[in-house]
């Protein structure tokens, strides 16, 4: 059985803001259920500001993104999730293992569509802190933020001056 649902979302969005375009729209925000995409600035020429959830309970904001066109997608393990004997489980499989990748909370990418902001943001949570980061450089024209599970931030080299951390 193939599977698309972890890309669908984002492959709608696209075609969302094609629509937009084709009509002459210059600038839009598109949002479904946090995967997004941007057209342009903001009407006035600045940046679109995309808050970034803490994957801790209750938390609020990790981090703020200024984006000027692009997309942004978050895989982490604090939305759907269930706990047995005291172990959580969440929906992102290893497909090693077939049980849930570990030692990521949080990964948010942005890239310059929605379907490949949503197919890397599972890759990285999948790969890892370290294998993950080493991934996403490899493609010039994303980004990421990863959030271990104690909480650590870490992101791409092409997020500075982009990503602002919050208190």
């Amino acid at each position: 059985t193939l599977d698309l649902g972890g890309i669908a979302k984002g492959y709608i969005i696209d075609q969302g803001v094609a629509i937009l375009e084709e009509k002459g729209i210059k600038t839009a925000f598109l949002n479904a259920g946090g995967d997004i995409k941007i057209l342009g600035s903001k009407p006035d020429g600045t940046s679109w500001r995309v808050g970034i959830q803490s994957p801790q309970k209750n938390s609020g904001l990790l981090a703020v993104l200024n984006l000027k066109g692009g997309a942004v997608a978050t895989s982490g393990n604090y939305e759907r999730f269930f706990e047995e004997k005291g172990v959580s489980y969440h929906h992102i499989l290893d497909p090693k293992t077939g049980y849930p990748a570990r030692g990521l909370a949080g990964v948010t990418i942005t890239a310059p569509d929605c379907m490949t902001a949503d197919a890397l943001s599972t890759a990285v949570f999948v790969l890892g802190l370290e294998k993950g980061l080493d991934f996403i450089e490899s493609f010039p024209q994303s980004e990421a933020v990863l959030v271990t599970e104690e909480g650590s931030i870490y992101y791409s080299s092409g997020l500075e001056g982009l990503l602002e951390l919050q208190d």
